[in-house]
């Protein structure tokens, strides 16, 4: 049976024209979704301990022990940006629902404004708490809204998008982790195609779905049609902003503590659409 979805619609949404759009956590789930080999079709929330959250960030690249700091974005290290942390995809609360093609898990990181991690993670601790119940093993997958915005580079499927990134670092040794160029044919569906995607009929990915509510989702993994996508939103705009802003002037890059966007999911919902149809299709060239 395949996973019904809890969506980051509203993290990739945001990216054009927005002044908290999420530019750099975009670009690290787009190349650890389209640009490092893995089998994966979903993830898996899986209510990991602190020490496995850790476990899963040193993996990523994310926590080095080095000084200053024991994180590779931390303040202080050569290079480093003000205002910035360590994101890392797949998530350090969840696993992949299969292993990379390599027997190991693939996991990577960027570092990126805090204030874009804080909102990736409010909507991600929402999504657990509307879509999974806060209940685990719960499995789900990501899809990407607003798809082509300007600035999320590895997002764009096309010839070129996983060229090489010294901003992110993976599993194994930086940026040499076994992957391949990727080069990708796409075209709109006929009529006659689209006709074939009937309710219920999964998709394998990298596709785009459009939803009955006239969103366009980019989905690396598939998708099923008429399958419900989960989209975390603020009730109270500026109230959001303003806990966001607390909780990344904070900046802890190693507080794993399940509760910390309580205050900021309390003012959040989820709106559920539901995928409607294909838009087109992606295939890749060996």
């Amino acid at each position: 049976m395949r996973a019904t979805t809890v969506s980051l619609l509203s993290l990739a949404a945001a990216a054009a024209g927005n002044p908290l759009g999420e530019l750099e956590v975009c670009s690290n789930m787009c190349w650890g979704a389209y640009c490092v080999p893995s089998s994966t079709t979903s993830l898996v929330y899986d209510k990991a301990s602190k020490s496995k959250k850790r476990e899963r960030r040193k993996a990523a690249g994310c926590i080095d022990n080095q000084k200053p700091g024991n994180n590779r974005c931390s303040q202080g290290r050569p290079g480093a940006i003000k205002g910035y942390n360590c994101d890392e995809y797949p998530f350090a609360s969840s696993k992949a629902n299969t292993q990379s093609t390599n027997g190991k898990e693939n996991r990577c990181s960027r570092c990126v404004p805090s204030s874009q991690n804080s909102k990736q993670g409010a909507t991600l601790s929402q999504g657990y708490r509307d879509f999974c119940k806060n209940n685990a093993p719960c499995t789900f997958q990501v899809f990407f809204g607003n798809p082509g915005a300007t600035g999320t580079d590895h997002c764009n499927v096309g010839p070129g998008q996983c060229n090489q990134d010294n901003a992110e670092q993976c599993t194994g040794s930086i940026n040499i982790i076994e992957r391949r160029q990727r080069e990708w044919v796409t075209s709109p569906l006929s009529l006659e195609r689209r006709a074939l995607y009937t309710n219920g009929t999964y998709v394998p990915g990298p596709v785009q779905f459009r939803t009955v509510g006239g969103q366009l989702l980019d989905a690396p993994y598939g998708g099923t049609i008429g399958q419900p996508v989960h989209r975390p939103r603020a009730v109270n705009q500026t109230l959001h902003e303003e806990l966001l802003a607390r909780h990344a002037e904070a900046n802890n890059e190693d507080n794993d503590d399940d509760g910390q966007f309580d205050e900021i999911t309390a003012n959040m919902v989820s709106d559920v659409d539901y995928i409607q149809e294909v838009t087109w299709e992606a295939r890749l060239k060996e």
